[in-house]
């Protein structure tokens, strides 16, 4: 990727308006971006948050804030045209939004990013809002499958496991699911990680189509999926670099890397280098006919090496999306020796559990210890139809030495 000289001058000059880069790059300020050093989650994380605002402007500011599957605190700044131009490039890749629509947003209205990035997307294309967060006790459940089917609401954006956990809670309840799925034309989901097989499960339970954005509070959104389901970034946008896992050497295209990614529109609190800690892959061609392909394999917190055998999570995600029969819930947690699978299957008529664990072991070296527990108490699905809380699930969880000592 090349950098346009002007922008790359206009983007440094921005950055140097925060008191952090200020301080940070007072040795580098006409440098080119390639340059600069990385900037990393733990430095931003012992800063005052306002040390990293770049407008100075007398914009209206938005702050947002995430802590994620890694617990991580992630934060950031954006202005009103922030919001504006994430949209606008929201709508202009692939996400479809016509005035007709009636769109529900799921996702968390409170401190996190995407539900307002929709919610102007939704108003530039003219068409309904209908906000029901998830993480409260007022839009539960039943209460979001009510409004779907009564308001014959076209347009789902949300978490990929809020459409999971809605379709298991119409099968407890009397939702007119069959009349929901006919009115859908589009899911729009992001926050998680989403491989190809999970995409088209999800496609397969609400017999709809799926995009899917991947993006994260620092930066905003990066990527949206074309029309053949791969993920592309604007390079007008992002500046992306790949760098192997100790950041000394940077990748080629389709090696896995850390992605080092430059925001180069964002006003409110602009990125250089920022080290995202996202395993990554990029590809210059795809079957749409647009560049900048972004593969994303999982976060590093998440990758795994047992036995010398290294695993992404989109690995383990795509081994349990790929099962002929799909849990409701499933959890992974795992040593330097052994994987110990959770799975929750809330019906085990049917479930085939000796194919399951024949499957599952069969992904793995024969060096690799696997235990496969069939476990209905992973999720609580009365919980479903109550006012309780939802909260983001943990997938992966690496336990070093504890689960050696206790099984």
């Amino acid at each position: 990727m090349e950098l346009d000289g002007a922008k790359e001058r206009a983007v440094i000059s921005r950055a140097l308006q925060s008191a952090f880069y200020k301080e940070k790059l007072k040795s580098h300020a006409m440098a080119s971006i390639q340059e600069l050093p990385f900037t990393s989650k733990s430095e931003l994380g012992g800063l005052d948050k306002k040390e990293t605002i770049t407008s100075t402007s007398r914009k209206s500011l938005h702050y947002h804030e995430s802590s994620g599957s890694s617990g991580q605190e992630s934060y950031a700044w954006y202005t009103r045209d922030d919001i504006i131009a994430n949209a606008k490039s929201i709508l202009s890749r692939g996400i479809n939004l016509e005035q007709s629509d009636y769109v529900l947003i799921r996702f968390p209205f409170s401190l996190s990013l995407p539900a307002y990035f929709i919610q102007e997307a939704v108003y530039q294309a003219g068409a309904t809002l209908i906000p029901a967060s998830s993480r409260n006790t007022i839009a539960t459940y039943p209460k979001v499958l009510s409004l779907l089917d009564e308001l014959e609401i076209t347009v789902f954006a949300g978490l990929p496991r809020e459409l999971e956990l809605l379709a298991e809670t119409a099968k407890m309840t009397n939702a007119n699911f069959a009349k929901i799925k006919r009115n859908m034309k589009l899911l729009v989901i992001s926050g998680e990680l989403v491989t190809e097989k999970r995409k088209q499960y999800i496609e397969q339970l609400w017999e709809t189509p799926v995009q899917v954005m991947y993006g994260m509070t620092e930066l905003g959104n990066i990527a949206t999926t074309c029309e053949f389901g791969y993920l592309h970034f604007d390079a007008n946008d992002f500046y992306v670099e790949v760098f192997d896992f100790e950041l000394q050497e940077q990748k080629t295209f389709g090696e896995k890397g850390i992605a080092v990614i430059s925001s180069l529109y964002q006003e409110g609190s602009t990125k250089l280098r920022f080290v995202t800690n996202d395993i990554v892959s990029i590809h210059d061609q795809c079957s749409c006919g647009a560049t900048n392909v972004i593969d994303v394999h999982g976060r590093m917190s998440e990758r795994i090496n047992v036995d010398g055998n290294v695993y992404d999570s989109a690995d383990i995600q795509s081994l349990i999306y790929g099962m002929r029969q799909v849990p409701f819930a499933w959890k992974l947690e795992c040593t330097d020796e052994k994987f110990m699978f959770y799975l929750q299957y809330e019906d085990m008529n049917g479930i085939d559990e000796q194919e399951i664990i024949s499957y599952l072991k069969k992904q793995f070296p024969s060096s690799v210890q696997v235990d496969v527990h069939f476990d209905k108490l992973l999720f609580d699905t009365n919980t479903l139809t109550e006012t309780t809380v939802s909260m983001k699930p943990k997938y992966i969880e690496k336990i070093e030495g504890k689960l050696a000592q206790a099984t």
